[in-house]
């Protein structure tokens, strides 16, 4: 009979110790349980956990009544050579239970180069490696993932085989959040941008998420609404897509995040690929698709309510020619690595209701009080972040970035006219600095003005 325990000596003597005691901030230890399965990843700890599948399925099957689930990782060789050598046994991290006391083994097999290390953890874990050898006491050994497209390699080994591009990862999103918003046609495309949020996280009496959950981020380009105020996403299946395009779901602002049942960590889903189906009903909407993330899991979703969308579509259509009241600038030096300095320009006119903001690029200046060159500064057509460009004006999933002008700043009429074309020019004077600002926007509209005074750089 093989020993469960390892001993400190054997941990002294490899590698990465860490990888075998458990423990982690985050982790969940059942002591009772009606069935116990052991998440096993057929590669070394630190490659099985980060796979952020793996580690969302392994808090919602511990989310179970009566069921629990804990992790176990192949050793590394010498590990390996010291468990055969003292006769030790692959236990789980959780409680310390040997495979072969476990009521079920399910491998994730991301790559076909692990298909050895699975018949290698169940013999280290006390399994009978071939199927036709276990009896009634042995657990039932489950394999899925990306790469169980065809099971005969391991059909001698697995008792059951989970066919398809990823375990499935299903969410009831029971709620829509508050930032729900209507662009409009921002970009000049001919239809428009739709942001809405769903989960299964109970919102707060603002309307935000509370708690431990899914909280799924949607940006949708769909046929623009008759109504800006009250805006009405089409039916229809979007698809995911790095293009601005007609019934697509675009892939730079659309992602999820997960709170483990703890509060202990959050973390962000990024998705390669998936669609949206988006139909009418009395009640509102019913929304249903999935994603795929990009360790390989699917992401199932579906809602049944409500959408109620923030009018925030540009429906300026006079030119902007402001003389603003204030200026400030932030300087961040080489933020992006490409040897040019990063600053962000502010301006606000005397009512506080339109604010101009400039996401520009000058020469790099490493002193403490850093000067913005005189120039005309022109659009970064290329993300050369070259000296004497700036950024056109984007919206992403937390609003707008790059160069825009707000409208009605802080009212419920709020606007953003994103900048596309045209330039700013910057003189030098005393006691600070002069700009004029000759823009053009996505939605046709210029804007236009200067601003002469003090010019504090942070």
């Amino acid at each position: 009979m093989k020993k469960k325990e390892w001993t400190l000596d054997m941990l002294a003597a490899v590698k990465r110790p860490d990888r075998y005691t458990g423990g982690e901030f985050g982790s969940i230890v059942k002591e009772s349980a009606d069935v116990r399965v052991a998440l096993a990843f057929p590669d070394v700890y630190e490659v099985g956990m980060s796979y952020l599948g793996f580690k969302i399925l392994y808090h919602l099957v511990n989310k179970m009544e009566g069921i629990a689930a804990e992790r176990v990782y192949a050793p590394w060789v010498d590990m390996e050579a010291l468990m055969r050598e003292r006769d030790v046994v692959l236990t789980t991290l959780e409680t310390k239970r040997a495979l072969s006391e476990l009521d079920a083994v399910g491998f994730t097999l991301q790559y076909e180069l692990s298909y050895t290390n699975i018949l290698n953890m169940l013999d280290l874990g006390g399994v009978p490696v071939r199927k036709e050898d276990r009896g009634d006491t042995d657990p039932l050994v489950l394999v899925g993932g990306p790469c169980v497209f065809n099971p005969e390699p391991l059909a001698d080994f697995i008792d059951f085989f989970s066919l398809g591009e990823g375990e499935d990862i299903t969410v009831e999103t029971t709620y829509a959040y508050s930032d729900m918003t209507y662009y409009g046609d921002a970009y000049g495309a001919g239809f428009s941008e739709y942001y809405f949020r769903l989960g299964d996280m109970t919102p707060d009496s603002d309307g935000n998420p509370l708690g431990s959950g899914y909280v799924l981020d949607f940006d949708l380009w769909g046929a623009t609404s008759a109504d800006a105020d009250n805006a009405v996403l089409p039916e229809g299946t979007y698809t995911f897509s790095s293009d601005i395009a007609l019934n697509t779901i675009a892939a730079d602002k659309s992602c999820g995040h997960y709170t483990l049942p703890d509060g202990s960590a959050r973390y962000r889903i990024d998705y390669k690929e998936g669609t949206a189906t988006v139909k009418h009903t009395a009640d509102g909407y019913e929304i249903s698709g999935h994603f795929v993330l990009e360790d390989g899991y699917r992401l199932n979703f579906s809602y049944k309510g409500a959408l109620t969308f923030k009018n925030m579509a540009p429906a300026v259509s006079e030119d902007i020619n402001e003389v603003f009241a204030t200026g400030e600038g932030s300087y961040y030096g080489d933020l992006y690595g490409y040897g040019t300095a990063n600053y962000t320009l502010t301006f606000t006119s005397s009512d506080g209701k339109t604010v101009l903001m400039i996401d520009m690029n000058d020469v790099l200046d490493e002193s403490h009080d850093p000067v913005i060159s005189e120039g005309t500064y022109t659009l970064d057509e290329n993300g050369s972040a070259a000296a004497g460009k700036y950024y056109e004006g984007v919206i992403d999933m937390w609003g707008p970035m790059g160069t825009y002008c707000t409208i009605n700043a802080g009212t419920d009429q709020e606007e953003y006219l994103l900048v596309n074309g045209g330039t700013f020019t910057v003189t030098h004077k005393e006691p600070g600095y002069g700009f004029t600002f000759d823009f053009t926007t996505q939605g046709g509209t210029k804007v236009q003005g200067s601003y002469d005074g003090e010019f504090e750089i942070k």
